[in-house]
């Protein structure tokens, strides 16, 4: 057999040697992509467990606020009832031979009525003027 020109035989084996690069140069776009998959389903899983904190944080949001409504309600309410008892309403008492206010026999610690009208009513009440409570208060303030 007849040996190729030398001319012919550099470029067999440099087909050959290319091979290896070739294979090479395949595979880097399918590793590339490999990453991007990669990368890409990381990145869903982090926005899903995001989306899930942001609706639990507006849930609990919602729940707050709606407490502090219906706090505010229940605060306007006790309000307005404790308004509408009049200091100087009198009731007879059970042996109906004397009569005692209302409002002091309910909330007997003055303490105790100050706070009311000062943090619930936000506005001091007119006080009893009758003996029984002015007695009652020249006791407790002795």
């Amino acid at each position: 057999m007849k040996r190729p020109p030398p001319h012919h035989r550099h470029f067999e084996r440099s087909g050959a040697d290319m091979l290896g690069p070739l294979y090479a140069l395949s595979i880097i776009p399918i590793l590339i992509y490999c990453y991007a998959l990669f990368a890409a389903l990381r990145t869903e899983s982090y926005t899903r467990i995001q989306v899930q904190l942001m609706q639990d944080q507006a849930k609990k949001s919602e729940e707050q606020e709606r407490d502090e409504r219906q706090w505010d309600e229940r605060q306007e309410t006790l309000a307005t009832r404790l308004s509408n008892i009049s200091p100087n309403m009198m009731l007879a008492a059970s042996d109906a031979k004397s009569h005692f206010c209302l409002y002091p026999a309910v909330f007997q610690d003055s303490q105790f009525r100050n706070k009311l009208e000062t943090y619930v009513v936000k506005q001091p009440l007119m006080s009893c003027a009758c003996r029984g409570c002015e007695t009652q208060r020249q006791l407790l303030s002795s």
